[in-house]
């Protein structure tokens, strides 16, 4: 996450949980394209994951870009099971 900031001359912390401290938090419905969203996937509400908005789609549909460990750079959802109970919030940074 933090490289797609610095191509962009925007200085973002390399680890989710210091990230979650940048920019504005937001609600999940004023989310759009280039805000972060912050998920707790250890358990707990402490960050451990981050994504980044790409798309919102019809119904409000919160699509996320972000790195997985199994799979690499992939978009899910939040309207996916795993990431909607892990969701904590999201933040504008830009």
């Amino acid at each position: 996450m933090a490289k797609v900031f610095d191509e962009n001359d925007t200085k973002l912390p390399r680890r989710s949980e210091d990230q979650s401290n940048t920019g504005k938090q937001i609600s999940i419905k004023e989310t759009k394209p280039g805000d972060l969203v912050f998920f707790a996937t250890a358990g707990g509400s402490r960050v451990s994951h981050v994504g980044i908005v790409h798309d919102i789609g019809q119904g409000g549909e919160v699509k996320f870009i972000h790195a997985s460990t199994s799979k690499g750079v992939i978009i899910s959802s939040l309207n996916e099971k795993y990431w909607n109970q892990a969701y904590l919030f999201a933040r504008r940074v830009l």
